[in-house]
C-alpha cells in the first residue's frame, strides 16, 4: 500500500455550530418578523394546522461554536469555509 497525500483537510479541526437548547417552551417567528411563543410542539402543529403560523417560521435556540475533527474529506465540495 503506498502513501499518497490526499486533497483537501483530512485530519483537520474544523469549527461546526452545534445548536443545545431545543426545548418547550418554543420561541417562533413567522415570515414577518412577528414573535410567538409556544407551549410544546403539539401546540405549535396545531397553530400551523389551523393557519394560525404558516408552515414556514424560524425556532429560536441556543446554539456553541465547538471543534469537530474531520476524519475523512467534504463530500462533493458541499460544505465549503467561508475562509480561503
Amino acid at each position: 500500500m503506498s502513501q499518497t497525500s490526499l486533497p483537501g483537510r483530512q485530519g483537520a479541526i474544523a469549527w461546526a455550530l452545534v445548536l443545545f437548547d431545543n426545548q418547550a417552551p418554543l420561541q417562533v417567528s413567522d415570515q414577518t418578523g412577528h414573535e410567538c411563543t409556544h407551549e410544546d410542539i403539539r401546540v405549535l402543529s396545531q397553530a400551523v394546522r389551523e393557519r394560525d403560523l404558516r408552515p414556514e417560521f424560524a425556532v429560536r435556540v441556543g446554539a456553541k461554536v465547538r471543534p469537530v475533527l474531520l476524519l475523512q474529506d467534504r463530500p462533493q465540495g458541499r460544505c465549503r469555509s467561508s475562509r480561503r
